[in-house]
């Protein structure tokens, strides 16, 4: 049993030995394959994040305003509640354009890992 153990494991390190040769010249392509594979990989997380991202910005809040209530909002940053709409208005926007720019990255990601990846393996 020892005997046949030895001689498999011979076997099977001379054949690593031998594909280990056979790679030596193609290593750019497992590099590449690798960025692929990281690139197209990172989708998924993102993707949550994104997505969480998105969910806060759908569900921001933008307070009734009145002469009265102004204080109470605004904390005495703005003077009136026009101003006070503008600025929401302004952050909300400013706001879905980066999640869009984050939405556009992992598709961009998405396209160029599995390009990598499809070359490289």
């Amino acid at each position: 049993v020892d005997e046949e153990a030895e001689l498999e494991k011979e076997v099977v390190k001379s054949i690593s030995q031998r594909a280990k040769v056979l790679a030596r010249n193609d290593w750019y392509l497992f590099l590449i394959g690798s960025i692929g594979a990281v690139l197209a990989g990172v989708v998924f997380p993102a993707w949550g994040i994104v997505f969480a991202y998105m969910i806060e910005l759908l569900y921001y809040p933008v307070f009734p305003c009145s002469n009265d209530t102004l204080a109470l909002i605004a904390e005495g940053q703005f003077a009136t509640c026009e101003d006070y709409w503008n600025n929401e208005a302004d952050y909300l926007k400013d706001f879905s354009f980066k999640v869009t720019y984050a939405w556009l990255g992992i598709i961009g990601s998405t396209v160029i890992g599995k390009m990598l990846l499809y070359y490289g393996f």
